[in-house]
């Protein structure tokens, strides 16, 4: 009975570290989007995947955060700036990612996409428009694209700090037109403070 367990122990392990040595071949060819890339999480693995090779497409909020990011890594990482709240700047976006993957999109273009906190604006369509969304992921393997998508749980970083949060609803809301502030009713607004 011993014996069965420990053979049993010995191939989770053998597995294990047959997994933990696989590595993606040619980084240089491949390209990684990664959507909030101005600070925490999305800053720091746009930076670690530039040291290893890849090809770095960091979409950041602001212009101060892609231009200290683009000082800190090497000229394979590109910056893009998206506001996952405005359909113009996610179409934008999505064109941008085009422009630089070309015909190579469908072969290999490795996308990671952080859990992302937009205010009163669901990401669905901005997460469509870059081909990072759990609802495409099949769609995609049918053409060879392999989707990784990263969603971290909670941790004590900007996107999760309540003052900004409360602010961030309140300067979106102030953002919408009248028709969408009725359709949601002014209860939608005091739900999420």
């Amino acid at each position: 009975m011993w014996w069965s367990l420990a053979v049993l122990v010995g191939l989770y392990y053998l597995l294990r570290w047959y997994r933990e040595r696989q590595v993606v071949s040619h980084l240089q060819d491949k390209y990684v989007f990664i959507m909030g890339c101005d600070s925490g999480f999305g800053n720091l693995l746009a930076r670690q995947l530039d040291l290893r090779g890849l090809r770095v497409l960091a979409a950041c909020l602001t212009e101060k955060g892609a231009q200290q990011l683009r000082s800190q890594t090497s000229d394979r990482l590109d910056t893009v700036i998206l506001d996952v709240t405005k359909t113009e700047s996610i179409l934008a976006a999505a064109q941008w990612v085009e422009e630089r993957v070309g015909d190579r999109a469908l072969q290999q273009y490795l996308v990671v996409r952080y859990k992302i906190v937009s205010y009163l604006v669901s990401p669905a369509f901005s997460t469509h428009q870059v081909l990072v969304n759990g609802f495409v992921v099949r769609e995609l393997t049918y053409f060879g694209v392999r989707v990784a998508v990263i969603e971290p749980g909670y941790f004590s970083t900007n996107v999760t700090n309540p003052e900004k949060i409360s602010r961030g609803f309140q300067e979106t809301w102030d953002r919408l037109s009248p028709e969408v502030r009725e359709a949601y009713g002014e209860e939608f607004l005091a739900s999420g403070e």
